[in-house]
């Protein structure tokens, strides 16, 4: 190992699909880019090495039967709603599939998570009534909204829930079983997820 070679990194394997998946991604999200790109005998790219915001990635371009789940995902962090619809809405294009909670799975399987950076200002906010309603507003929705989530954090009626729990980390033991259709593979998994990891390790008083 060099020493510019970053000691861990995640390793994504792709049926085929690698060097499109890696375009894409790395088109999306700011400073990314490909490092390496290692060509077969017949000329198709096996191996490439990229950054996602500075994080290092390696993607296997092998035949496979191996599948991408729910149980892997990667989470980005978006500083406002412009960033967040426009990853949302390239993510989920051309085949990807929406899940709840900020939750999806794009064209090639891989599963997101597109968190903004203002998720847990409301749902962990002080005020323990507010952020039980935003926390509630969240449950509702596939792509995160942010304008919701302030609303009901400051006593939006429409997002407010209909009982009112002590704390926000009260209402977590409220999540309820999103029904997933029998026929989509690629959403199985969701049942029961309805808060982004940034939300279920953070500490709410």
């Amino acid at each position: 190992m060099s020493a510019e070679e970053p000691k861990v990194k995640t390793c994504l394997w792709f049926n085929g699909c690698a060097e499109e998946a890696v375009k894409l991604y790395t088109s999306l999200i700011p400073d990314s880019k490909v490092l390496f790109a290692h060509k077969g005998p017949n000329g198709s790219v096996t191996i490439t090495e990229f950054l996602l915001a500075g994080t290092p990635y390696q993607a296997l371009n092998y035949p496979t039967e191996a599948k991408f789940t729910t149980a892997c995902s990667i989470q980005v962090m978006t500083k406002d709603q412009e960033e967040t619809d426009r990853l949302w809405g390239s993510l989920t294009a051309d085949g990807g599939a929406e899940g709840m909670c900020g939750w999806l799975t794009d064209r090639f399987g891989l599963s997101w998570q597109i968190v903004p950076t203002a998720l847990p200002k409301y749902v962990g906010g002080s005020d323990a009534e507010g952020a039980a309603r935003a926390m509630s507003a969240m449950h509702q929705m596939k792509k995160i909204e942010i304008a919701r989530l302030e609303s009901a954090y400051n006593g939006g009626a429409a997002d407010a829930p209909s009982t009112k729990p002590k704390s926000a980390l009260e209402d977590l033991g409220r999540i309820r079983r999103k029904a997933v259709p029998s026929n989509n593979n690629r959403l199985r998994g969701f049942e029961g997820r309805c808060f982004p990891c940034t939300v279920s390790g953070m500490k709410m008083l």
